[in-house]
């Protein structure tokens, strides 16, 4: 009865942050990431009027998108260069495995659908599911748009990251094609509206994640992670 009682007074946020810092501890350039994601996703939520547990879901799901990564091999994943066709066929694997953790428990199977087709397209392009149009959950619609433009902002050793203005005229180039129009337009209301609060946001976390990709260094054993930290701490 106690260990119910402890359970039912966890705050479920903090057991999300905890999660997400595991996520972090794995893949040193997604650091930030899920928060970048998740704050505009609430941007845009808003902008909808998306309110109560729909809202929550989303919400949820917008931290927790990438934790399937966690099953997913270092040398794929901290690869300092852009994968092969089948690194890439496995990376891909990444969304079934994050919504595997949530899909058993019935009060999350919500956010474990969004979970796992952030990466579908509007035009049935994507994966794992090949959904098409509006066969794609809402949140995993609006959180896809949310999680291209941040990494589009994010610097990578292979390409350098692009200004915000620049990505988000590439999410309206993507109009239609991987992105559902309607939200399209939203995204870009929201953009003309608050591009200083989105800019505060993408300047600000990346920062935060600069300062804090320093005090781990010490713990890290493999070369290979090393090599990663300071490519990324170099290149921000």
């Amino acid at each position: 009865m106690k260990s119910t009682t402890m359970f039912r007074n966890t705050d479920f946020h903090d057991l999300i942050d905890s999660l997400i810092r595991t996520i972090e501890l794995r893949d040193i350039y997604t650091a930030g990431h899920s928060k970048r994601v998740s704050e505009i996703t609430e941007l845009i939520c808003s902008e909808m009027n998306i309110a109560g547990m729909e809202r929550e879901y989303i919400h949820m799901a917008a931290h927790l998108h990438d934790i399937g990564k966690m099953g997913i091999a270092d040398g794929i994943l901290l690869k300092p260069e852009r994968l092969t066709d089948p690194e890439y066929i496995l990376l891909q694997q990444h969304p079934v495995i994050g919504s595997s953790v949530f899909d058993k428990f019935k009060e999350l199977r919500q956010m474990s659908s969004i979970i796992r087709h952030h990466h579908e397209r509007f035009d049935g392009l994507g994966y794992p599911s090949g959904l098409k149009g509006n066969e794609i959950p809402l949140g995993a619609q609006i959180i896809s748009i949310a999680d291209t433009f941040d990494a589009m902002t994010t610097t990578r050793p292979y390409r350098p990251s692009m200004k915000v203005e620049e990505a988000a005229k590439e999410i309206v180039r993507n109009k239609g094609k991987q992105f559902n129009p309607k939200l399209v337009d939203i995204f870009s209301k929201v953009f003309k509206k608050k591009k200083n609060i989105i800019k505060t946001i993408i300047k600000n976390y990346h920062a935060n994640d600069r300062r804090q990709l320093y005090k781990p260094f010490c713990s890290i054993k493999t070369n290979v992670q090393k090599k990663e930290l300071v490519m990324n701490i170099r290149t921000k």
